[in-house]
């Protein structure tokens, strides 16, 4: 006798839960897809970091996506956002182990930390690939400097510089590295080396001027170098200056 109305009651209660659950799943992916085109058109218009946004947004609705996972970490990375790309990297890594553009992420991060053996480790775990051979050379190259480990950072400068093309960027960064390390005699060489073989360009330049304040902190006769600006005025010693007033 109340079986039949307990039935309806139940059936009732069954249909109501799943119309709710397909609504929940429609409204899902309809945000999804909202989500979805927006970051497309931010895309479009340059705007990485509202495309950072709107890809992440519409993962958060669909994280399996593989596509939504690539799209949401390359804007990230491109926006400048390092540390949510470090979190979608994370990701990526567990179904391809050896993306180098999401372990070069990690090892970025690493860096950051100053974990500089994880950050070598992070490297070591990249796939090898000729586009990216300079820039994990270097990350690793610095990492090994980081960790004070100058015969590692060296290796991997020279393996650069055996390469077609890449040898004045690892003289340039041979020479960074041997300067941030406090070998300045050594860095001088390598400074030396870097302007024959890219010429006198602003960096190098600069970067020489600022070592040269670490070799000549007063000003000499044979070039002043003054110790506030680290400007290079031949001729323009403290000594020689007085003496030219002097006679004014």
């Amino acid at each position: 006798m109340y079986k039949t109305p307990l039935l309806v009651a139940v059936a009732f209660s069954v249909a109501g839960f799943t119309a709710a659950t397909a609504s929940t799943r429609a409204d899902d992916e309809a945000s999804a897809y909202t989500a979805y085109l927006s970051g497309r058109f931010a895309a479009d218009e340059h705007d990485m970091s509202q495309a950072a946004k709107f890809y992440t947004e519409s993962l958060g609705y669909q994280p399996d996506d593989p596509t939504i996972q690539a799209l949401a970490f390359f804007y990230s990375t491109s926006a400048g956002d390092v540390d949510e790309a470090a979190k979608l990297a994370k990701r990526l890594v567990t179904t391809a182990p050896d993306d180098r553009a999401s372990r070069l992420v990690l090892a970025i991060t690493a860096l950051k930390k100053q974990d500089y053996k994880e950050a070598r480790d992070q490297i070591g775990k990249s796939a090898k690939g000729s586009f990216t051979s300079l820039t994990v050379t270097l990350v690793d190259a610095w990492a090994a400097a980081g960790a004070g480990d100058a015969a590692g950072a060296a290796a991997d400068l020279k393996a650069l510089r055996a390469q077609s093309g890449m040898e004045s960027i690892a003289a340039f960064h041979q020479a960074l590295i041997l300067d941030y390390l406090g070998q300045v005699a050594a860095a001088d060489t390598a400074y030396s080396d870097a302007l024959k073989l890219d010429g006198p360009t602003p960096r190098i330049v600069r970067c020489v001027w600022t070592l040269l304040g670490k070799k000549w902190p007063r000003c000499r006769r044979d070039g002043a170098l003054c110790e506030n600006d680290h400007k290079w005025r031949a001729g323009a010693c403290s000594g020689r200056s007085q003496s030219a007033h002097g006679k004014g």
